[in-house]
């Protein structure tokens, strides 16, 4: 669980308090980042997350802002839209990517629409 995950890294990050660090995952790594984040570090300036394609959380979380953390969110990717009306994204900084015209599937990340963002930045 992203949980469990969470627990696992804590060990490696309080052995170098003074170290910046970025989290980041995907899909479910992606929810593992942010748990870690909110569990670990939620007042932390240096410690980062960065999460890909995220599923949507449990929403007590998701109400709570999450400084430090940028949720990046493909429109075709089904992952983050999963979940119910007990679910959603936390309430941080969200970069959505290019809808491209289709069906929604999960290998289908527009990468062209990706890359035009990150030129553009």
């Amino acid at each position: 669980s992203a949980r469990h995950q969470a627990i696992k890294g804590s060990g490696i990050v309080f052995s170098h308090p003074n170290m910046p660090m970025v989290v980041t995952g995907h899909s479910r790594g992606a929810a593992a980042a942010i748990a870690f984040k909110k569990m670990y570090f939620p007042k932390d300036p240096s410690v980062h997350c960065g999460a890909f394609a995220p599923p949507p959380i449990f929403r007590p979380w998701s109400k709570k802002k999450m400084d430090n953390t940028t949720l990046f969110i493909d429109p075709d990717d089904p992952v983050s839209d999963a979940g119910g009306i007990n679910f959603d994204h936390p309430d941080c900084k969200i970069i959505k990517g290019v809808d491209d015209p289709g069906f929604k599937d999960i290998d289908d990340h527009y990468m062209d629409g990706w890359l035009k963002f990150v030129e553009e930045m």
